[in-house]
């Protein structure tokens, strides 16, 4: 429980807004993550807040993780969870 609030977002996005449209007969989770990516670029750059709130690889996991500052980090973290 503790782990997940720590993940928690102030301001999550609403995976409502990403689901399929009724022309859609089916939505894959690699067609879901394309859809979070294109939703977190369409945010501006104010939306993005460098070093808040994040963990790097000097505490854990060393060339494993890294910060989540831009939204091309963001989609570098999904492309990650894709391939995996």
């Amino acid at each position: 429980a503790q782990g997940m609030a720590i993940e928690a977002p102030l301001e999550p996005i609403d995976p409502r807004i990403l689901r399929a449209t009724p022309g859609d007969k089916q939505v894959t989770i690699g067609e879901y993550y394309e859809r979070l990516k294109a939703a977190l670029a369409a945010l501006p750059d104010s939306a993005w807040t460098p070093d808040r709130n994040q963990i790097d690889d000097a505490q854990f996991f060393q060339g494993q993780i890294f910060a989540v500052n831009t939204c091309a980090d963001a989609c570098d973290a999904i492309d990650q969870i894709v391939s995996e």
